[in-house]
């Protein structure tokens, strides 16, 4: 009976850490997702401002989309909350970036997330001691 027992923990540690990285792949995409509007802009399918550079967007996109997914991932909160929050950013970002030239407004989102990661700060630390003193 133990050993079916032990069988059973090891196949839901299994499924866990499967959809852990079925929700990782998910939110790798939505980083990337700019880059779909960048490539569409400039083979000409959406039509945005005539100074578009694809290599500046890309560069753009990921110094947006990786520091906000590394901050997005300390937070506190569920992680179905974090994802509709990375949703709106990059919709956010994808539209002052691409469409309006806006910069300082298309990465205003990293400023508020930055603020909640230092207000959450403590607690962020203490859960990480919790976790490495479990292990």
């Amino acid at each position: 009976m133990n050993t079916l027992q032990k069988l059973a923990d090891k196949n839901k540690t299994h499924d866990m850490h499967r959809n852990s990285e079925h929700f990782l792949t998910l939110v790798m995409f939505l980083v990337l997702f700019p880059f779909l509007f960048g490539i569409a802009i400039d083979i000409g399918v959406i039509e945005s401002s005539e100074n578009f550079n694809l290599w500046l967007y890309g560069v753009g996109a990921l110094c947006f989309g990786l520091p906000f997914a590394a901050m997005g991932d300390l937070m506190i909160f569920h992680r179905w909350l974090k994802l509709v929050g990375l949703i709106i950013a990059q919709i956010w970002f994808v539209y002052f970036w691409a469409f309006k030239m806006q910069s300082w407004v298309a990465f205003a989102p990293l400023v508020v997330t930055f603020l909640i990661v230092r207000i959450q700060a403590s607690k962020i630390r203490g859960k990480a001691e919790a976790e490495e003193n479990n292990t």
